[in-house]
């Protein structure tokens, strides 16, 4: 109803929402993230609401959704649900629907020196999901990470986005210059 019936939909659906998302039962909010993942980009707001809820089934159904919603502004939340386990893959899959807004935030989190590890990991994984040419250069001008694990997840996000690009194979002196500075680096 709230997203093709009309006035009259919203009105009746929108109501049905927020009585969903007012509930205590936390059921009645992981179907208002269902709703809203139904909704699209126009469940930005209450999507918000729900990317912050205290019980983690609202949360993990509410990063499910924000996969549907694909808002720009949800990036700092989402941002923020890769350091816990269960959001992760949720919040990767809704950083890489929203696309290359979310490139520059993510290649922050890369360099961050506080950024955990596993954080770290899946960030080339989510800017190889974006394919942009804005995540290719961002990934290949980046500081070359001190881990081993994620320098070749890195590596591999490049080539993967190089291919998928279409762009050319990088000059062998530019190769060598960036294997120098990983050793430096290291």
């Amino acid at each position: 109803l709230i997203a093709y019936g009309g006035i009259e939909g919203a009105v009746l659906g929108g109501g049905r929402l927020q009585a969903l998302m007012e509930g205590a039962a936390p059921a009645s909010r992981v179907e208002a993230a269902d709703i809203l993942r139904k909704v699209g980009p126009a469940g930005y707001r209450p999507l918000r609401r729900l990317l912050s809820d205290v019980e983690p089934a609202v949360r993990g159904a509410a990063l499910k959704a924000a996969a549907t919603t694909a808002d720009p502004r949800l990036i700092p939340l989402l941002v923020e649900a890769l350091a816990t386990e269960k959001g992760r893959k949720r919040a990767a899959r809704a950083l890489a629907a929203v696309g290359p807004a979310a490139v520059e935030p993510l290649l922050g989190l890369l360099e961050a020196g506080t950024a955990p590890r596993d954080v770290k990991l899946v960030v080339p994984r989510i800017l190889r999901m974006v394919r942009d040419k804005k995540a290719y250069d961002g990934l290949l001008h980046s500081a070359p990470p001190r881990d081993p694990q994620v320098r070749l997840r890195l590596w591999a996000a490049l080539g993967q986005l190089r291919g998928d690009l279409a762009l050319p194979v990088l000059p062998l002196e530019q190769v060598q210059a960036r294997i120098e500075e990983e050793f430096v680096a290291t």
